[in-house]
């Protein structure tokens, strides 16, 4: 777990030699183990990618919901956040992916780890300030879920539920969010499809910045677009280059949509989801 991470020091707290030395243990012993190095959400690509011969899955840690005024503490830097690119808002957990793809070179799978807990609640019970509890909503932890697969994440953990009272609102949105993984297992098990969907987006009063990001699957004859929002504003847009099909139904949300000249419109809301299974 995070063996190039050291907090506020350059220094690696495990080196990749030893690292490689445990791999070669446990692989003579167990060869058919996997091995999984998670790392944190900071470091040179460089530094990373010598951990790469020492592990089959790597995985990222990346923990963005954080109360503004938040004392830091361990794993925060000191403007309050984990993560260290430009993007301070949720988004950044597909930056993160993206980052990790580089650093395995598209050669091993990899895992995102999302946030189970509030920051506030790693501390002792004495010196937690109540009114710095935050959890991820629902929205919230939906999102980042989808913004990791659709950036390319071949896996989803939770980490930190075990500080986390049981049972809670945050624990019942999260098995919410992962019940819908379930059953949307076959589909997000399965591999991408390359399609030629172009977005045109509406007129707002926001600037686009990233804007809708998709992927779309094909299972048993359907097709499925899987789109996140990662704007901090709402977006309307519409999908362009769905040739034969005639309608969308919006999983988890009881609506569905007509497909005109095919393309479909919609909007979403700052950070929102939309998952279409297209007829």
């Amino acid at each position: 777990d995070e063996p190039a991470y050291t907090w506020k020091s350059a220094d690696v707290r495990i080196s990749p030699q030893r690292m490689q030395v445990a791999h070669d243990i446990i692989k003579s012993e167990d060869p058919d183990r996997e091995i999984i190095t998670n790392h944190g959400p900071v470091n040179l690509i460089s530094t990373l990618k010598e951990y790469n011969s020492s592990t089959d899955l790597v995985a990222v840690d990346v923990y963005p919901i954080v109360p503004h005024g938040i004392v830091p503490s361990y794993a925060l830097f000191d403007d309050g956040l984990q993560g260290d690119l430009l993007n301070p808002y949720m988004s950044q957990v597909g930056e993160y992916i993206d980052k990790m793809k580089i650093v395995v070179d598209n050669s091993k799978p990899i895992f995102a780890v999302l946030q189970g807990f509030s920051w506030e609640m790693l501390k002792p019970e004495k010196e937690r300030d109540s009114s710095m509890i935050l959890y991820p909503s629902y929205d919230e932890s939906r999102f980042m879920v989808y913004n990791a697969i659709v950036h390319g994440a071949n896996g989803i953990l939770i980490w930190g539920t075990n500080y986390t009272p049981q049972p809670s609102k945050f624990i019942t949105d999260l098995y919410t969010v992962t019940r819908e993984l379930g059953e949307m297992q076959e589909v997000l098990a399965s591999q991408s499809t390359v399609s030629n969907i172009e977005l045109k987006y509406h007129e707002m009063g926001y600037s686009v910045d990233v804007g809708v990001e998709f992927i779309t699957k094909e299972v048993n004859g359907r097709i499925y677009l899987i789109t996140v929002n990662s704007d901090k504003n709402p977006v309307k847009v519409t999908f362009l280059g769905l040739k034969g099909l005639k309608s969308a139904k919006v999983l988890k949300e009881n609506r569905s949509l007509i497909i005109k000249e095919d393309s479909l419109t919609d909007e979403f809301i700052s950070f929102g989801v939309h998952i279409y299974e297209l007829n």
